[in-house]
């Protein structure tokens, strides 16, 4: 994904209010900041702060603000185990105003799916979408997400194919556990700066002619940044990434997908990976089979390596997923198979040989 040659400029339909880990917001300094963003008319807030209970001062007023106010909360269902309990959405804020903001880790804890929805089972996060699919379908004002017959999720007249039980590299048991709920691969921004930000402190001095442009008909995101703010995951192979940006990502990649036509991760048929690794096995093979004996063979097979990443490289500029990896694997061992078994094969010849030519 980074080794895109296009680095994409920053998302202007959103906007992230960054908050400061160590500058402590109370109920209070939420309501204020979330009372005058609205002053300025964006398309939707969401807020990725949790205020399951009471911080401080104000809590009435922001409860009161939450409930009446189309604004979009957040919440988080629990994990499978008792050591990963959810937290619960804002007091009396009905679930179609609320986003879940769990996110879909690979084995190395790197973000690379994007969560849609899943099933309201927990009782105290109860709604089915995610904070940034919320977000989006605010800002598109009249669209609405649902399930078609084939399982993916249709967005207005644009249909988002969702991941299967085997796509990819997700094909173990646990990574079909892991696959809960309506996915897409995530094809973030080659940028680590995927929207444009404003500190609080500024929301708060900046003068209302400079917040007008920055906040009218954004999409709004509210949550903490900075490193060491203990909502920070990787995102492919940047750093540390804040958890708000991370919800700007997958807001930017419904959002560039519907409006732009921009393309999301798509992945070839099991059937269609098969042939791509038979195909550089079989190349392989040959390469191999001609030039035997040789050192060539050598250098035909570090060509194929490099053939078939350029391949790769090119292939994926309409977003698609290529098993780079297991063909250029195929084009190596493949010969390194036939080598073995012709040296096996060979050997049993040469000690029958040696036999017949000794004396009697």
């Amino acid at each position: 994904m980074n080794s895109r040659p296009i680095v994409e400029p920053p998302d202007e339909r959103i906007l992230i209010i960054g908050v400061n880990r160590h500058q402590p917001l109370s109920d209070r300094v939420l309501f204020q900041a979330l009372t005058k963003l609205q002053q300025y008319h964006p398309q939707a807030i969401g807020i990725d702060i949790y205020r399951d209970i009471p911080f401080g001062e104000g809590h009435r007023d922001l409860t009161t603000l939450l409930q009446q106010q189309p604004l979009i909360s957040s919440c988080l269902m629990s994990g499978n185990s008792h050591k990963f309990p959810g937290v619960a959405a804002p007091i009396g804020v009905e679930p179609a105003r609320v986003g879940f903001t769990n996110f879909s880790l690979d084995r190395d804890g790197i973000v690379r799916r994007q969560l849609l929805g899943m099933a309201a089972v927990d009782p105290a996060c109860t709604t089915d979408r995610a904070l940034s699919l919320r977000l989006a379908l605010k800002y598109l004002n009249s669209a609405t997400a649902n399930e078609a017959d084939n399982g993916n999720i249709n967005i207005g007249t644009h249909e988002l194919a969702v991941l299967g039980s085997s796509v990819g590299a997700y094909r173990s048991t646990n990574a079909r556990d892991n696959l809960r709920g309506f996915q897409v691969m995530l094809n973030y921004r080659n940028n680590p700066q995927v929207a444009p930000e404003l500190s609080l402190d500024d929301l708060f001095s900046d003068s209302p002619q400079s917040l007008r442009t920055k906040i009218a008909g954004k999409a709004i995101l509210i949550g903490y940044v900075g490193q060491g703010n203990g909502d920070t995951l990787r995102l492919g192979t940047m750093r540390q990434t804040p958890g708000v940006m991370i919800h700007a990502q997958m807001t930017s990649n419904l959002l560039s997908h519907i409006l732009d036509d921009r393309a999301l991760i798509t992945t070839w048929t099991d059937l269609g990976e098969f042939s791509w690794i038979l195909l550089w096995g079989t190349v392989g093979g040959a390469i191999w089979w001609r030039f035997s004996g040789t050192q060539l063979w050598l250098a035909g097979t570090g060509a194929i390596v490099i053939v078939v990443a350029t391949c790769g490289v090119y292939l994926n500029t309409p977003q698609v997923w290529i098993p780079l990896i297991p063909a250029e694997m195929a084009a190596i061992l493949t010969p390194l198979v036939a080598m073995g078994v012709t040296r096996c094969q060979l050997k049993p010849v040469q000690s029958q040989s040696q036999r017949d030519r000794s004396p009697k």
